[in-house]
C-alpha cells in the first residue's frame, strides 16, 4: 500500500516514513532530533517542506522520484538560511547497473515485483501504476504470460 519511502539519518540513527494508504500525502511521523544530515526522498509531493525542516544547517536532500507529485513548494529562505544542498539522483556510474544485475543473479538481492501483465494488457499495467497502491515494480511480459504473485 506504499507508493514510497523516505529515510532520514540523524546522529547515527535512521528514521523512516512511508507514504501511506493510497494517498499522495505522507504520514509525517518523523521527529528527527537533533536535525538530520541527509534526507533521501523517492516520493516528493506535498511533504517536501517538512522534509527540509528535518535537516540541520548544511544538510543534504536527495530526490530520485516524484510519485507523490512532481511539483513541490519551496520557501527559498529555508534553502539559503539553512545552507542546504539539494541533489537530483538519476545519473549513475557505468558500473552501477552491471553490479546490480550481478547481485540479482547471485541471489543477494531480489527486485520486489508488485504485479506482472502480458504486453497486451499494457493499459491495465498503466492503470495499476497510476493507482499508486503498489510496492515494487509493475512488470510487462512479452511472452503473453502475466503471472500473479504467490497468494494472489
Amino acid at each position: 500500500d506504499l507508493p514510497g519511502l523516505t529515510i532520514v539519518e540523524s546522529d547515527g540513527g535512521t528514521v523512516t516514513t512511508e507514504a501511506g494508504a493510497g494517498s499522495d500525502q505522507f504520514t509525517v511521523a518523523l521527529s528527527a532530533q537533533p536535525p538530520g544530515d541527509v534526507v533521501i526522498d523517492l516520493v516528493a509531493g506535498a511533504q517536501f517542506p517538512q522534509l527540509l525542516d528535518l535537516l540541520r544547517p548544511g544538510g543534504r536532500y536527495a530526490v530520485a522520484g516524484g510519485i507523490g507529485g512532481p511539483l513541490v513548494e519551496l520557501d527559498v529562505r529555508t534553502l539559503y538560511l539553512k545552507d542546504l544542498n539539494l541533489l537530483g539522483c538519476t545519473v549513475l556510474e557505468p558500473e552501477v547497473f552491471p553490479n546490480l544485475i550481478a547481485h540479482i543473479e547471485r541471489g543477494r538481492i531480489s527486485p520486489v515485483v508488485a504485479q506482472t501483465f502480458p504486453l497486451e494488457r499494457i493499459h491495465d499495467a498503466q492503470t495499476a501504476f497510476m493507482s499508486k497502491q503498489h510496492i515494487g515494480k509493475i512488470v510487462l511480459t512479452i511472452d503473453g504470460q502475466g503471472h500473479a504473485l504467490p497468494g494472489d
